[in-house]
């Protein structure tokens, strides 16, 4: 499970990114909550009939919420409103392992969106229609708004 944040002005010119699947499937830049696992050696692993040890652990419990924070600069030139986007996504395992397990390109893991946010800063930016957001996303989206508007004001 992930957090994916997107930041876009009003022309679609893309601000800030986190979590985004690069080409390979990977997540970018983004957190992710999960276990870390060791080996015998104490070296990280993603095997699971490997693992000897837990690393870390940040996985949200049910009932449970994470707050995480965001940051970035606005460049010049962005074009207001700005529309914040912040998405909690889930998948059952990285592709990077099932690449592995069955071979590069063989099964695609879908990734399932399981609640999302919409907000914007510097006006009301055009919101797509949005679930319930939960797992605490709305308050990121909160959190990004006032990192955004602190940021206009220093400037």
């Amino acid at each position: 499970m992930w957090v994916s944040v997107t930041v876009t002005d009003a022309d679609g010119v893309l601000l800030y990114s986190s979590g985004a699947l690069d080409g390979e499937g990977n997540v970018e830049n983004g957190i992710i909550y999960h276990t870390v696992l060791s080996d015998v050696d104490g070296d990280v692993t993603t095997k699971l009939w490997q693992a000897e040890a837990i690393v870390s652990d940040n996985r949200i419990l049910p009932g449970d919420t994470a707050v995480e924070s965001h940051s970035f600069i606005m460049p010049e030139g962005a074009v207001d409103p700005i529309l914040v986007e912040a998405k909690l996504l889930y998948r059952s395992a990285p592709q990077s392992i099932v690449d592995e397990l069955f071979g590069k390109g063989i099964y695609e893991v879908p990734v399932i969106d399981m609640a999302e946010a919409y907000g914007s800063i510097n006006g009301e930016a055009e919101v797509p229609s949005a679930s319930t957001p939960g797992f605490g996303a709305i308050l990121l989206i909160f959190s990004l708004i006032a990192a955004g508007c602190v940021g206009r004001i220093l400037k």
